[in-house]
């Protein structure tokens, strides 16, 4: 009777592991999303290997008749359509079911199961016991999970090694898709969702307190290549063209950008980043289609799809509410800050401190950091003239101008790049092993994953 009980735990275990990993690397665009994606594989390859225990445990239940006993065997079927579609995107064996991906499928089945794990949980709770934190537990969970790694290593090799489609997945799991070519590239949307058909004549983009015509926009020729990983499964690298939002804003500092859709669906971004999204009204040489977001549609790096709001009829600047893109934004990383030769210590994610330097952009030069207090738990020492931090994700490097106490709460203050050889630095976009190089006090710049 306990080893169904110890099998119902670990099972709950492993599917809250499962929901919290595939949520993050469902929210990530970076490469440690990379990590919560093995450790989301591994806890469904657990799953697996109880499941001949766990049908033991259902055979006898269903002998029995009792109240709700239809509702736990759609949750147990749903469990096992996750887990299968899950299966078969990875491989690369099905990628698409009809009009749904298998991504799609594996999430979809997984929410829908959510509201009924929480009640078969209530209907049929785990009193634990102290045999059931015993050492011989721990030892057998410790070789469940071990199993469960080294079935999910040997399934990556085996797809490697029979050339399956899925060996080719980037670090989130998508596939590739019409890279470099417009008309190749798939078009998504939120499920059921139509696609409006803005007429360009009429329409006009809110930003800053003024409006542009959707002439003057497209006179506008930034560019920049990004890939957009959608969470439908699929990854897109195209050559965009558009409008920099730091040249529709200016100089603004502090508070938040909000980049609203005909729709009415929106994001938020801190100030700070608006040099690095870009508003498109053209891919690969030609003008947005209305699949794809025309007359024109956000195009945010390192972030996933639903980040890249399509349709765009604003894009305002609220700087009354500071604080709220954190309640919304992926994690960004982590904070490295080097000290004369020495890493200063504790490393914060860089959401902890965000407020205070906006957003570490790439290639950007930042002066007056301010590091609170609580934020470290101790006091820190200042930072001097000269010193250089490095961010992970997105790779940058921040320059200290001068003197700022650890207490002092003021803003990192962002370096025109053009002038920043004044600052001692050249801003490049280098990679964290190059960043060494840069200044005679920077000997080490440690990232850490």
């Amino acid at each position: 009777m306990r080893l169904g009980a110890r099998t119902n735990l670990a099972l709950l275990v492993l599917l809250a592991v499962a929901f919290l990993t595939g949520w993050l690397a469902f929210a990530l665009a970076t490469a440690p999303s990379r990590w919560s994606l093995v450790l989301h594989a591994t806890s469904g390859v657990a799953i697996l290997l109880l499941l001949p225990w766990k049908s033991l445990i259902a055979r006898r239940g269903l002998k029995r008749p009792w109240k709700g006993r239809s509702v736990s065997v759609l949750f147990g079927g749903l469990i096992l359509v996750s887990l299968g579609a899950g299966l078969a995107h990875s491989t690369g064996l099905l990628v698409y079911a009809g009009p749904l991906s298998a991504i799609e499928v594996h999430v979809g089945a997984a929410l829908v199961a959510v509201p009924l794990a929480v009640w078969h949980v209530a209907r049929r709770r785990i009193r634990l016991r102290p045999a059931d934190l015993s050492r011989r537990t721990f030892l057998r969970s410790a070789v469940l999970a071990g199993g469960a790694a080294a079935a999910y290593g040997a399934t990556e090799l085996a797809v490697r090694a029979a050339g399956l489609p899925g060996s080719g997945r980037r670090f989130t799991g998508s596939y590739e898709a019409g890279s470099f070519e417009p008309a190749a590239m798939p078009v998504s949307s939120w499920m059921f969702d139509a696609i409006p058909q803005v007429d360009s004549t009429s329409w006009t983009l809110r930003v800053a307190g003024r409006e542009l015509s959707y002439d003057e926009l497209v006179a506008f020729d930034d560019r920049l290549t990004c890939t957009l990983d959608c969470t439908g499964g699929f990854y897109s690298t195209q050559d965009w063209a558009g409008v920099r939002l730091d040249r529709l804003l200016g100089g603004s500092h502090g508070g938040s950008i909000r980049v609203v859709s005909h729709t009415g669906y929106d994001r938020r971004f801190p100030v700070g980043e608006a040099g690095r999204l870009l508003l498109a009204t053209r891919f690969g040489g030609q003008t947005l289609d209305p699949g794809h977001g025309y007359p024109a549609r956000l195009v945010a790096p390192d972030r996933r799809g639903f980040w890249w709001v399509k349709w765009v009829v604003a894009v305002e600047l609220d700087r009354s509410k500071p604080l709220e893109h954190l309640r919304r934004q992926p994690f960004r990383g982590r904070l490295v800050i080097v000290r004369r030769g020495r890493r200063a210590v504790p490393h914060q994610p860089v959401r902890d401190v965000e407020v205070l330097l906006e957003v570490v952009a790439q290639g950007d030069v930042y002066e007056r950091p301010a590091v609170r207090d609580q934020l470290h738990r101790r006091r820190q020492p200042a930072l001097h003239h000269g010193e250089v931090a490095a961010c992970q994700c997105p790779e940058a490097l921040v320059q200290i101008t001068e003197h700022a106490h650890s207490l002092d709460r003021r803003e990192f203050r962002r370096v025109d790049p053009g002038t920043a050889h004044q600052h001692h630095l050249g801003v490049r976009q280098v990679a964290l092993e190059d960043a060494k190089r840069i200044g005679d006090s920077v000997q080490q710049v440690h990232a850490h994953r």
